[in-house]
């Protein structure tokens, strides 16, 4: 509730801010949550490298260590080239998820090298 909350918030400030919108609220409906959260998507993009990017405890995009080895995942904010390698993705179906690790395990069996 607490998050819808903050959307609605956030909407409405940058409708009135932005847009120009005189007193948005009244125009608007109240956020509707979403009944799946997980599973929803079906359509990701990921990026191959060379170049494994293991951020910090903190999770933060700006801290971290990269290190050669096979990556196939989610690219690190601002850094195409570095990926963090992930094996499942919350919110891409199970059949994607069983896409993406067979493209996986394919390209590491036949020893695939990223272009940059």
């Amino acid at each position: 509730a607490a998050q819808l909350a903050a959307k609605q918030t956030l909407v409405e400030d940058t409708l009135g801010r932005v847009a120009g919108v005189d007193s948005p609220w009244r125009h608007m409906r109240p956020i509707v949550g979403c009944d799946q959260p997980y599973h929803y998507r079906n359509k990701m993009e990921f990026t191959y490298s060379g170049r494994m990017w293991q951020p910090t405890a903190t999770g933060a995009a700006d801290e971290g260590d990269t290190v050669a080895g096979f990556a196939l995942g989610l690219a690190r904010p601002g850094h195409s080239d570095q990926v963090l390698p992930i094996s499942e993705c919350s919110l891409q179906s199970s059949t994607a998820n069983h896409i993406m690790r067979t493209v996986t395990a394919a390209a590491m069996d036949a020893q695939l090298q990223p272009l940059v």
